[in-house]
């Protein structure tokens, strides 16, 4: 995920710096996959970074709603359920997503230790623990969203940026409406007062 945006960006500044340029497309290769990635240039400058995510949609199943709303200390009554339940979803790295009803719902939302040890019981992921990427649609075309990403099981009380859940979830969204390319921009980290904005193309 995002780690990997920052780490192609920092392979092409240093390539340039020492003089041995990596050139404009590389990859890496980790226990999720190949991770491509690419490197935008204007006028001889890196401007940007992006990756492609090493694996297609996997949808891994259902979550009880009365399971996910408290991990985030919310009722099932912020949940929206209307388009999608609770899933757990991939391109790489396993996810619980959940949408919430309003910006407002998604800025009440605190990490609960023990709903998410329950949650951690009940669906296990494979080698890692239960982590919840919430998000509501900032507009109404639902191509503009804002998430929280919280993984307290493993120290990771909420993360800023989530480039492996934002995947998926752009990835589950386009598959929801049986779209065949779809772009979307995730803002996150604006609670924590460090925000990102993740641009995704499916």
């Amino acid at each position: 995920g995002h780690p990997n945006v920052g780490t192609a960006w920092a392979v092409a500044q240093i390539g340039e710096l020492f003089g041995r340029p990596v050139g404009d497309a590389f990859a890496f290769h980790e226990g999720a996959g190949r991770v491509d990635c690419n490197i935008t240039r204007q006028d001889g400058e890196i401007v940007s970074a992006s990756i492609k995510a090493p694996k297609p949609l996997e949808v891994r199943g259902e979550l009880d709603p009365a399971i996910v709303a408290p991990c985030a200390s919310l009722s099932q009554a912020d949940l929206q359920l209307e388009r999608h339940p609770p899933v757990l979803a991939s391109v790489g790295l396993t996810f619980a997503f959940a949408e919430v009803q309003s910006v407002e719902a998604l800025g009440r939302a605190t990490p609960n230790n023990t709903a998410f040890e329950a949650a951690d019981a009940r669906y296990p992921f494979e080698g890692d623990r239960f982590c919840l990427f919430l998000y509501a649609r900032a507009e109404r075309d639902g191509r503009h969203l804002r998430a929280r990403m919280f993984a307290p099981l493993i120290n990771v009380a909420e993360d800023p940026a989530t480039g492996s859940a934002s995947a998926a979830l752009a990835a589950y969204l386009a598959h929801l409406e049986g779209a065949n390319s779809a772009d979307f921009v995730i803002e996150q980290g604006v609670e924590m007062g460090r925000p990102s904005r993740l641009e995704l193309s499916v």
